[in-house]
């Protein structure tokens, strides 16, 4: 193995334990837990909005939008709360040991290297959806200015424009942002058959509302790439899923290891395992 890293692959047996104390010097904290006693507090407070609203302010004078508000607040609470409550369960897995598939530990420069690939390869996928939103949008702007000719025509134009101005820089943070955190950070991932924790973020697709869509091997690039998503509301009522793609650099050595996970997270996967032959005709 490259003496640039440290990993500690492991190969999964049903109900192993790995002792993160000893493969893990330094464990993160559990976070997620915080965040449920906070979430819950909120809840709290939506129930402390309706009393008020009902034993201490009048309806005409307030309260009935302190009631209102905590009719929606306090459900708010109890939902946020029971996502962080999964999201915290998955940590504790993670940091417990329980069916954890790998830990790995990578050299600064590597890890480095390895977020600048990252990054470009987001600015290029970032980037095509922003042409494909800029053309649609200044398309549509022009062909209403050349059909109605008037001052309507050319403010919506401007408001189009601005919509793709937006649009760029939320394109540009939106894979800037995760690069500038993997560049500041220590470059430690642990996977599990839960979730993973990769240089400080979590991500679960166990627990309520969460599912994982696939895992595949890039054995040529050295990637390790899971997908996974979350049931999320869109507006008022339509439901729909939120993805995320986790991109992990496989250590020089470990990718035994990568394929045994591969074949343990493939095993629950909705798409299963996707297959360089199958990412390559996506593509």
């Amino acid at each position: 193995m490259d003496s640039a890293y440290r990993a500690e692959g492991v190969t999964y047996r049903e109900g192993q334990v790995l002792d993160m104390a000893t493969a893990v010097p330094e464990l993160p904290r559990n976070t997620q837990r915080r965040n449920v006693v906070i979430s819950i507090a909120v809840a709290c407070g939506g129930i402390a909005m309706v009393l008020a609203g009902v034993y201490a302010v009048d309806i005409i004078e307030g309260g009935g939008a302190l009631i209102f508000g905590g009719l929606v607040v306090f459900p708010t609470g109890l939902i946020v709360s029971r996502l962080f409550v999964s999201r915290a369960r998955v940590m504790d897995d993670l940091l417990s040991g329980r069916g954890v598939l790998a830990s790995w530990a990578y050299d600064p420069a590597q890890w480095r290297q390895a977020a600048e690939k990252e990054f470009k390869e987001a600015k290029g996928e970032k980037g095509a959806l922003f042409l494909l939103v800029a053309a649609t949008a200044i398309g549509l702007g022009l062909l209403l200015v050349i059909s109605e000719r008037n001052e309507a025509a050319v403010w919506t134009f401007g408001i189009l424009m601005g919509v793709v101005a937006i649009v760029a820089v939320a394109a540009w943070l939106s894979a800037w942002l995760p690069y500038r955190h993997a560049q500041r950070g220590v470059g430690r991932t642990i996977i599990a058959l839960s979730g993973a924790y990769v240089n400080g973020q979590l991500h679960s697709w166990r627990g309520w509302g969460a599912r994982l869509e696939g895992v595949e091997y890039r054995r040529r690039r050295g990637l390790l790439v899971i997908t996974h998503s979350i049931l999320m509301l869109y507006g008022r009522a339509v439901p729909g899923r939120n993805y995320t793609t986790v991109r992990v650099p496989v250590p020089p050595g470990e990718e035994q290891t990568a394929e045994g996970i591969v074949t343990q997270l493939g095993r629950e996967a909705r798409h299963g395992i996707v297959t360089e032959d199958e990412e390559a005709q996506q593509g």
